[in-house]
């Protein structure tokens, strides 16, 4: 991996830490195996743990994308403030790497 790989990361480990904090004390009803709470803990603690056996920084990418999608189903974060939280962690790498960054409002 990349030093911006690296670099990222480490904001995805913070945001970990973050998810785990906040689904420590939660519950919620799923009708499917992947989106319930164990599955996801497993997942966080699957990244947290092994993302030096990761080839590239996508499946990551992919896996905290999915946790987000279902923390947010389940009203445990909210998409815009997630928006506006991660946009301000990630900020700096595309600055340092050059990164233009698209934004797309979806309405």
């Amino acid at each position: 991996m990349t030093n911006m790989d690296n670099e990222i990361i480490e904001i995805y480990l913070e945001l970990i830490s973050r998810y785990k904090g906040l689904i420590e004390y939660k519950t919620w009803d799923s009708k499917y195996k992947k989106t319930s709470k164990e599955h996801i803990y497993k997942m966080l603690l699957d990244i947290e743990i092994n993302y030096d056996n990761y080839k590239t920084i996508d499946k990551i990418s992919r896996f905290i994308g999915f946790i987000q999608g279902v923390l947010s189903s389940f009203g445990i974060i909210d998409v815009d403030e997630e928006r506006i939280l991660t946009r301000k962690l990630f900020q700096n790498i595309y600055k340092k790497y050059n990164i233009v960054q698209d934004t797309i409002f979806i309405k």
